[in-house]
């Protein structure tokens, strides 16, 4: 009894410590205990959970690998491997991760979203469509996933399809600048300028773009001039 006491121990310090966000701490506990009960799948997993959290890929990816030889129908343990092998660009064994974990358990939605981008990136363009459709069966209004299809099928000339689901992504999320930049590339291939070049606007919000504005005191151009001016559009 005093032996399962002190196990039992062990577990609650380093789980409480994954908890606190005290990850090397509970990596050290996770691998003491595994040293000694080298058959808990779920330490194994805890240990790639806490290597992800602090960058460490290789030993993430190996700490996922022995948890999943050991629980092998553990879906959100392959996802996580998928994770850890995806930041590693290790995009085909990521491919698999998320594939298997989308196979033992249909309902994982991010095992879809992730397996699609990976197919998309790739250009398995025809797979990626396929798989972002299941990932919306299971949660329609994801704007991420609602935008990357949308650029899927305007990659492939599917103008009519991509400017239904960026509408579907902006009016989920209004607020998501990407989404909108994306929609304006659309409608500048279609030869739509005003509507266009007012949603390219908001490239300015973007993530990659915020610090890049420059600090100017006078007014941005707004194009009123265009037509008298022949100014070119950068």
């Amino acid at each position: 009894m005093s032996g399962q006491n002190t196990w039992a121990g062990l577990t609650n310090k380093a789980v409480a410590a994954h908890r606190a966000g005290r990850f090397a701490e509970a990596a050290q506990l996770y691998r003491d205990i595994a040293a000694r009960n080298p058959t808990r799948g779920d330490i194994w997993a805890n240990l790639g959970d806490v290597e992800l959290a602090q960058g460490r890929l290789a030993e993430a990816i190996s700490a996922y690998r022995r948890a999943v030889e050991l629980r092998p129908g553990q879906a959100r343990t392959r996802y996580n491997l998928g994770v850890a092998l995806r930041a590693s660009g290790h995009l085909d064994a990521a491919a698999d991760a998320f594939r298997t974990a989308a196979a033992n358990d249909p309902k994982l939605f991010q095992a879809h979203a992730n397996l699609a981008v990976i197919l998309h990136d790739t250009g398995r363009w025809d797979e990626a469509e396929a798989i972002y459709s299941k990932a919306l069966a299971i949660k329609p209004d994801d704007t991420e996933s609602l935008n990357n299809l949308a650029i899927l099928h305007r990659d492939r000339g599917k103008f009519d399809s991509a400017r239904e689901h960026f509408d579907r992504a902006i009016a989920t999320s209004p607020d998501v600048a990407e989404t909108h930049r994306n929609l304006a590339l659309l409608l500048l291939l279609q030869q739509d300028y005003v509507a266009g070049w007012r949603e390219y606007e908001w490239r300015w919000r973007c993530r990659n773009m915020v610090n890049l504005s420059r600090p100017f005191n006078h007014p941005r151009w707004d194009f009123a001039d265009l037509g008298r001016n022949n100014g070119l559009l950068i």
